[in-house]
């Protein structure tokens, strides 16, 4: 059809980056509405993989954000292992990396760290962000709660997110928390916990 001109090429990248933010915002609504009704599709899955592959897709949006994306895999990645449902646990890390990007200073850094303890492997997602007070903290997880709530938002969202990220994990046996300072420039960590598998198939 033609080479794009600059205006033609700006005004179709917002067109898809919008149409994106829609879908994403479909697919989280069915998610929150399905989750318990329908179950999980089941699987020994590796967490090193998942977070590889979440930290990869999300890389464009850092990118454009000039926000470096660094995955740390602390340990033996085949004591990563874990059971659950590849596509829900997918949705939980692309959303916990979009967060940390979305919040995260132009030059900053995001990381996302995976390591065992004891029974269960931890993720651990930080961004170098304006972090959130402790108000913000107990209700961050709340379905359509808005870290900025004002008539002219600059961060984008809908609020389901982090409702999804929570229940999805809770419904894997786990838990997930977010801790921060509360001052801008420390940013916000979000970790959760799923149960380890070790050969052992889960119920």
């Amino acid at each position: 059809m033609g080479v794009l001109q600059p205006e033609q090429l700006k005004a179709l990248t917002l067109v898809s980056d919008k149409a994106a933010d829609l879908n994403r915002l479909v697919n989280d609504i069915i998610s929150l509405q399905t989750i318990g009704t329908m179950g999980f599709d089941i699987e020994l899955l590796s967490a090193s993989a998942l977070a590889r592959d979440a930290v990869e897709a999300l890389r464009p949006k850092g990118d454009k954000a000039d926000i470096e994306l660094v995955l740390n895999i602390l340990g033996a990645e085949e004591l990563l292992q874990i059971q659950g449902d590849a596509r829900r646990l997918d949705q939980v890390l692309i959303h916990l990396l979009d967060n940390a990007v979305k919040f995260g200073p132009n030059g900053g850094v995001v990381s996302l760290t995976l390591e065992r303890e004891a029974e269960m492997v931890v993720i651990q997602v930080m961004d170098e962000g304006i972090g959130l007070s402790r108000d913000q903290l107990d209700r961050v997880f709340d379905r359509f709660y808005q870290v900025d709530g004002s008539a002219t938002r600059h961060f984008g969202g809908a609020g389901l997110g982090l409702a999804l990220v929570k229940e999805v994990v809770e419904a894997h046996g786990g838990a997930v928390w977010a801790e921060s300072e509360g001052v801008a420039g420390k940013g916000c960590a979000f970790t959760l916990c799923l149960p380890a598998n070790d050969g052992d198939s889960m119920a």
